[in-house]
């Protein structure tokens, strides 16, 4: 009789701590809404290897590297005051290698964000492509002043 509320007790334990696993996933509210071709995508760009939907890997610029640039806007969900824009520029460099630049905005007239990016990409073999990213956080709240950051990420497409 013991044992069996013993077993009741992992099985009652482990399920609790999935359920308050669950609610610790989170990100960031204001992030620049994406265009219509990253959405049909449900998001996933990061291994789509097309310049088509902004360069969302590093590595994308090795692969393709041609003149480029996109540009996109939007009221997410018809909110009025919220905003978003992205702009990102390509640079070839060689036949191998490609420099972009990404300047994104998400915000209101209380709080905004805006990332601006530098990136390269360098074809390493075939079918391999590695690339680099720079990025400068900014976020501002009308109440509580601003905040700058930086950070850096890697890429690589196989």
């Amino acid at each position: 009789m013991r044992l069996l509320k013993t077993d009741k007790m992992k099985q009652l334990l482990l399920f609790s701590f999935a359920l308050l696993g669950t609610p610790l996933c989170a990100q960031v509210f204001m992030r620049p809404f994406e265009n219509a071709g990253t959405l049909a995508l449900g998001g996933a760009t990061v291994a789509y290897a097309n310049l088509s939907l902004a360069a969302n890997n590093e590595a994308l610029l090795g692969k393709e590297p041609a003149l480029g640039f996109v540009a996109s806007s939007a009221i997410p969900y018809s909110i009025s005051g919220w905003n978003t824009a992205q702009i990102q520029g390509v640079v070839p460099i060689g036949s191998n290698s490609g420099l972009g630049i990404d300047l994104n905005h998400s915000g209101a007239e209380a709080y905004a964000e805006q990332r601006m990016r530098i990136q390269y990409g360098r074809r390493l073999g075939q079918k391999i492509y590695l690339g680099a990213g720079f990025d400068v956080l900014r976020i501002s709240q009308s109440e509580y002043g601003s905040a700058t950051a930086a950070t850096f990420g890697l890429g690589a497409l196989a």
